[in-house]
């Protein structure tokens, strides 16, 4: 399958359809920071149509009436025709969100893969009819599908994120639409045309780009029976306060800190390779990152010593450039960096010496002006 790369229609009802308005939204690279593409900026009668052709698919169509070893046969195929294009798909995802190519083959591209194939083998294990036993009497307990999802998904992590909650919807009977950031959209179009080729049925999976108003709009839809978010912990809260208005089901992985506690008898040096590996993944922009660590005083100077070095020698610049460990910074992470502000309370952070200040020499590769050298803080 050879990407054409055209983002002029919106993927509703398994077919390419105009948009309803002309408005458009730029998609720039963070390497570059020129214009990659221009997309639609759905609008809420285009919200209106997705919702109208998956909730069809679901109330009439064949996929939730299909047994489940057809709907895995379907998923199979999708999962196929991802492994074939992977690096084609990849390219994309570093294009548009700066993630080194390395790193999007295999954890944008390989992850996709691999959570197709994990689904496929846990949804034969998974009980849909269960009996429950008790003294006061028996249950017969049944897991169906739940209707149309909204699935809306970050710019940090596009793919892997889609297919952790795309495929089980999938193979549970649902349908979905799905909502890329504005500021990563690109794949979900190729991944549209994958969706085409593998032979979902008409409105079982439905691509809008839109931005942020249009997306409140689409998880407060009456039409929509499940919203699945990932993003910040902001939106995640006036997502669930508008779902919860409505009781509608709602899932949301949102914003972490998460800490890596070294202890005193710890390998410095395994510690130190560990944090590499975990606290820099996406250019440092993953919630999972490690981006506090924790380290008795008696051994702080040994430590910070070791990190010092490791993000001294992290090289710095194309993210298609096979020994790049470190792109560009998004451009949703440029507004809150210029401001001064800290993105876990809001409030300006105090200046304090750092680490591992000065850029690797590498970093003269870097033809963006995006901020893209990695630094420590004791705090």
């Amino acid at each position: 399958m050879a990407w054409q790369g055209k983002y002029t229609n919106l993927f509703i009802g398994g077919e390419w359809v105009e948009p309803a308005t002309g408005d458009t939204i730029e998609v720039v690279s963070p390497f570059t920071e020129r214009a990659l593409a221009q997309i639609p900026a759905g609008s809420r009668e285009d919200v209106d149509r997705a919702v109208r052709a998956a909730r069809e698919a679901f109330d009439g169509g064949p996929w939730p009436r299909m047994s489940l070893p057809e709907r895995m046969d379907v998923v199979r195929r999708f999962g196929k025709a991802i492994t074939e294009n992977r690096e084609s798909i990849a390219t994309l995802i570093t294009e548009e969100m700066g993630c080194p190519i390395t790193q999007t083959v295999a954890s944008q591209s390989g992850a996709a893969i691999a959570l197709i194939d994990t689904n496929l083998e846990l949804v034969e294990q998974y009980a849909w009819r269960s009996v429950r036993r008790s003294n006061t009497g028996n249950a017969l307990v049944t897991r169906e599908p739940i209707g149309v999802v909204a699935a809306v998904v970050p710019w940090n992590a596009p793919l892997s994120v889609a297919m952790l909650k795309l495929v089980p919807a999938l193979l549970a009977g649902c349908t979905v639409i799905l909502k890329p950031s504005p500021e990563a959209p690109l794949s979900f179009y190729f991944l549209a045309e994958m969706v085409q080729a593998a032979g979902f049925p008409a409105g079982v999976v439905n691509v809008v780009t839109a931005d942020r108003a249009e997306s409140e709009y689409l998880v407060t839809h009456p039409g929509v029976n499940k919203v699945s978010f990932t993003g910040s912990t902001l939106a995640g809260r006036r997502i669930a306060s508008l779902c919860g208005n409505d009781l509608r089901r709602y899932t949301l992985e949102l914003g972490g800190k998460s800490a890596a506690i070294v202890l005193d008898d710890a390998d410095l040096d395994g510690a130190v390779q560990s944090l590499r590996t975990h606290s820099f993944r996406y250019n440092g922009q993953a919630c999972t990152n490690k981006t506090r660590i924790i380290v008795s005083r008696r051994r702080e100077k040994d430590l910070t010593d070791r990190l010092a070095a490791m993000v001294e020698g992290l090289r710095v610049g194309d993210p298609f450039d096979q020994s790049t460990e470190i792109g560009p910074w998004s451009a949703c992470n440029i507004a809150s960096a210029s401001k001064g502000t800290s993105q876990r309370d809001g409030r300006k952070a105090q200046p304090s010496s750092s680490v591992a200040a000065d850029p690797p020499s590498s970093s003269a590769a870097c033809s963006s002006s995006r901020p893209c050298s990695p630094t420590s803080h004791p705090i």
